[in-house]
């Protein structure tokens, strides 16, 4: 299947403060989840601010694949990042794990879902993740058109 081909024009940009915010918070080696807003135009998501959630999912003892966290609740984006191991580029790590897909599926209401590592970030389309669930691709891949 090509995610590619469900990319139906749907652009996203972020701010460069909240960018700055989002590489802040990327640059580490714990996982941050950011509920982001912004306005939907003609031209797609521009994502102008966002909030950090206090907590990360945590895995339900004895439900492998199941997590409990707080939710960001009906937002444009949510963005969560992955830590870059040493020997590993940003690239590397710029994937939808299937815990991230069923978190976003079941738990979040937000069209766009971005994941981050240092300052490079990519995103999918709710339509995309659940294309991906249901193909059971895991991890979900890229997509380069996607990638900033």
């Amino acid at each position: 299947m090509n995610l590619a081909a469900l990319l139906a024009i749907v652009v996203v940009s972020i701010a460069p403060s909240l960018q700055q915010q989002l590489a802040e918070a990327a640059s580490g080696t714990t996982e941050h989840v950011w509920c982001l807003t912004g306005m939907l135009a003609s031209s797609g998501y521009h994502l102008t601010s966002g909030y950090e959630l206090p907590s990360l999912p945590t895995t339900v003892a004895g439900q492998p694949g199941v997590v409990a966290s707080d939710t960001c609740g009906p937002v444009l984006a949510v963005w969560h990042n992955h830590p870059i191991a040493a020997g590993e580029s940003a690239r590397d790590v710029l994937y939808f794990t299937k815990t991230d897909q069923h978190t976003f599926i079941w738990y979040e209401l937000a069209p766009i879902a971005i994941v981050g590592a240092g300052d490079k970030w990519c995103y999918w389309t709710r339509d995309q993740v659940l294309q991906g669930w249901k193909d059971n691709l895991s991890p979900l891949p890229a997509v380069p058109e996607q990638c900033v």
